[in-house]
């Protein structure tokens, strides 16, 4: 899963075949990728692409520190960089510059630059395809570039069939998202992301119960993954909340979304977000939310990544501590790169509308932050949670203007669902915790 092998004839077969492993790992999101990269550098030090996909990979976790890592890679690679020769490891090393900036757009787009010579880079797509998922940027584009230059032969085709499958659900095509998967599943059995998308697809056509079978029945496979496995078992338990069945979903949190405690913006993101949904229904989580806020107040002054900003100010609302709440939003006006633009445009104005909802106090424009959601990052269903908070405060407030931007939203991307009748119940008020 090099990009040019030939130029990697001299490297030791060890750093190769830990290469060869990592790049399996990120494709399949299983657990071993930067323990398998490190040994492929201790095999061979000046092995740049596995380097860059180390660099990488720390720069995806968009924590203040794993970015510091992410720039040291880069720093070393930068004095490298007149003995690379391999333009898959060139696209990598700039790419990771890039990253580890915070510019996760940008890293994209020098990624599909090379996708565009090289189209058959399975490792750059999947790449590309994540650093624009995380940015808020268009991930189905570097799918779109290299898709004409492949057969249902070439090895790595049901990776890239998973990715498809995945832009073409977020995209609103839930037929041709579910061939796209099943196409990526034949395949590519082992494909995680594909069959990640067929739960989407089940969510937003409101195919609640085939969702639960089909998660259950590929348990096997997704259980087996890293976290990913907390992320496809939070689409569970929403399929479980869907049907009102909140003890199932909790105990379903409990034993397998947050099981395992960790500050990954992803896990955070998970557990956060499930927890709000419930506090919206008007269910108690107990003492769920302690360990988030814990984890919270020591983000207060990481604006590393909205998406993960605002997941726990979430948190650190559940506990009305309105003071760190501030420090965050603070924290948003320093963010740099292309997270200013995302802070300006929608963190910081969503953090301060959901501030003065908690508060109690009426929240004004939130039919303007509608549109710019997206800039956030994630998938229409992460960020179901920052609508459905301003559809009950339109409904709350009498934002008609509001209510009606916030529901076209989300009639847009899903069937009518159990949140959409209610909003519209006259007992909706009961839905705030």
């Amino acid at each position: 899963m090099l990009s040019d092998a030939a130029n990697h004839h001299r490297l030791p077969d060890a750093a190769l075949q830990n290469y060869s492993y990592a790049a399996g790992a990120m494709l399949r999101h299983a657990p071993g990728l930067p323990q398998a990269l490190e040994a492929a550098l201790v095999a061979a030090p000046d092995f740049h692409q596995a380097r860059a996909l180390l660099g990488l990979s720390q720069a995806l976790l968009a924590r203040r520190e794993t970015l510091g890592e992410a720039r040291r890679h880069a720093e070393i690679l930068s004095k490298e960089r007149g003995a690379m020769t391999d333009p898959g490891a060139v696209a990598m090393f700039e790419a990771l510059q890039l990253a580890a900036s915070g510019r996760f757009n940008a890293s994209a787009e020098r990624l599909e630059d090379h996708i565009s010579t090289c189209p058959q880079d399975i490792v750059a797509i999947k790449l590309a395809h994540q650093l624009f998922f995380m940015g808020g940027g268009n991930f189905h584009r570097p799918v779109a570039l290299a898709l004409p230059h492949w057969r249902e032969g070439d090895a790595g085709f049901g990776f890239l069939m998973g990715c498809h499958a995945f832009s073409l659900e977020e995209a609103g095509r839930y037929e041709e998202a579910s061939h796209a998967a099943q196409n990526a599943l034949a395949h590519q059995p082992d494909d995680a992301w594909a069959m990640h998308a067929l739960a989407h697809v089940h969510e937003m056509t409101g195919r609640v119960r085939e969702g639960i079978s089909w998660l259950e029945s590929f348990r096997k496979l997704w259980t087996g993954c890293h976290n990913f496995a907390f992320h496809l078992a939070w689409h569970l338990a929403l399929f479980h909340l869907e049907t009102g069945c909140h003890r199932t979903a909790l105990e379903i949190y409990d034993r397998e979304i947050r099981a395992v405690i960790t500050d990954d913006f992803r896990d955070i993101a998970n557990a956060v977000s499930f927890l709000w949904r419930l506090r919206q229904e008007g269910v108690d989580t107990g003492g769920r939310f302690d360990e988030l806020y814990e984890i919270a107040r020591l983000r207060t002054q990481d604006a590393s990544l909205m998406f993960a900003s605002l997941h726990h100010l979430l948190s650190l609302l559940a506990k009305e501590d309105f003071d760190a709440a501030q420090i965050l939003v603070d924290t948003l006006s320093k963010a740099e790169g292309e997270q200013a633009d995302a802070a300006r445009r929608i963190g910081a104005p969503l953090a301060r509308a959901i501030i003065s909802i908690s508060k109690g106090e009426t929240a004004r424009g939130l039919a303007k932050l509608v549109p710019a959601l997206p800039l956030l990052g994630g998938s229409h269903t992460q960020r179901d949670v920052f609508l459905r908070e301003l559809a009950l405060e339109a409904g709350r407030s009498g934002d008609a203007e509001a209510q009606k931007a916030v529901m076209a939203a989300r009639g847009e991307q899903r069937g009518y669902d159990r949140f959409t009748h209610w909003i519209f119940n006259e007992n909706r008020t009961s839905l705030r915790a």
